[in-house]
């Protein structure tokens, strides 16, 4: 089984993290932590969004989300008012030297609208991303693929959607997800159109695996 499985070129494809849910996370602690009185100041609104990558496994892309959302709330017009223009530098204040004022109702409420918006830009810029992500797959997937991801998500999917969606060129893969099953019924859910076959479910090197083959359009 396990040498028809990998007798064709295989292609690799490591789980990334859900960059999109980071995000939400970042827009649901500034909108509902602000309705909630979760945050009624900047240094709370910034300490409640660096708690983002504690809550989540260790992960630089992680990190890179949070830290640029901190940055668009200390590049905000109210908080680069509040902190003062001279301790506001490059990467944000110094909080050792910073003392900023506070802050009432309405000042509160422009802070959470101006973040707000920056963050769901930066987030739709990642969609971008992931479209442009996704076109690559013409140049890397062939028909017959063999790949082996490891969990779901939302990025390989797309990926791989693009390829087998093509209209120039048939592209059928045999998907082999490791993990739960509730990762392969995301994938079956996904391409529940393009399956060809039930999942089969084995076992190799111990680790659990779900088989689905997908047929192009």
């Amino acid at each position: 089984m396990v040498s028809n499985i990998f007798k064709n070129r295989e292609v690799m494809i490591k789980e990334g993290s859900k960059l999109e849910g980071i995000y939400d996370d970042i827009l649901n602690i500034i909108a509902l932590g602000r309705k909630k009185g979760k945050w009624t100041s900047i240094e709370q609104l910034i300490e409640n969004i660096e708690e983002v990558p504690s809550k989540h496994p260790p992960n630089q892309e992680v990190l890179n989300i949070t830290k640029r959302c901190v940055k668009l709330v200390y590049s905000s017009p109210v908080a680069r008012t509040a902190l003062g223009q001279s301790n506001y530098g490059i990467v944000g204040f110094n909080p050792q030297t910073s003392k900023p004022k506070t802050l009432n109702e309405a000042q509160l409420n422009e802070l959470k609208d101006d973040v707000l918006e920056a963050v769901r830009s930066a987030k739709d810029g990642l969609d971008l991303y992931t479209e442009d992500i996704s076109k690559q797959s013409m140049d890397y997937l062939k028909p017959n693929d063999k790949i082996i991801v490891w969990g779901y998500d939302e990025l390989v999917a797309a990926f791989i959607d693009y390829a087998i969606s093509s209209r120039s060129r048939k592209t059928s893969v045999t998907l082999m997800v490791t993990g739960s099953s509730s990762c392969a019924k995301k994938y079956l859910e996904k391409f529940r159109k393009k399956i060809e076959s039930q999942i089969l479910q084995g076992m190799i090197l111990r680790h659990s695996f779900y088989m689905v083959q997908i047929r192009g359009s």
